[in-house]
């Protein structure tokens, strides 16, 4: 395998629900996530972590992990949509070097650094557009992957 470990990087609070999170954007990161371990020994999903919103972390115990999690990773697989944490996580791998891929998605306005990450890092930024859903998007960025790998 090409990647020991991928970090996949993805909203989660402006997802959650009472009961878990919005199951349109679960089935489609389960998608995601299942696909890059296939493509890895290693995939790491916080979602996945925290039971896909069932059993939630305080931040400061998260970014902890998360960075944590993050020193040990081949490459980060990251959609920023209008998510901080993310860029964070964004701001993490390309300081340690990381390849990254990023999705950007044309349903949000992306900073200019977000979509030129990989002027500093090695990797790719792929547009996307879940304007109408997240899971018409499944097979595109899996080809996107695909096509990089």
């Amino acid at each position: 395998m090409k990647y020991k470990k991928i970090f996949i990087a993805c909203p989660i609070s402006k997802y959650l629900t009472d009961d878990g999170i919005y199951r349109e954007f679960e089935i489609f990161i389960k998608e995601i996530y299942a696909f890059c371990q296939d493509i890895s020994s290693t995939t790491f999903l916080a979602l996945d972590r925290e039971e896909y919103g069932k059993k939630k972390m305080y931040g400061s115990d998260c970014t902890i992990a998360d960075f944590n999690e993050i020193q040990n990773t081949d490459l980060l697989i990251a959609f920023p949509e209008d998510s901080m944490g993310v860029s964070v996580e964004l701001g993490w791998a390309s300081a340690l070097g990381i390849e990254t891929i990023v999705f950007v998605d044309r349903k949000y306005k992306q900073s200019e650094l977000v979509k030129s990450i990989n002027s500093i890092v090695k990797g790719k930024a792929f547009n996307i557009d879940t304007t109408n859903g997240f899971l018409n998007q499944v097979d595109i960025i899996k080809n996107y992957i695909r096509s990089y790998i």
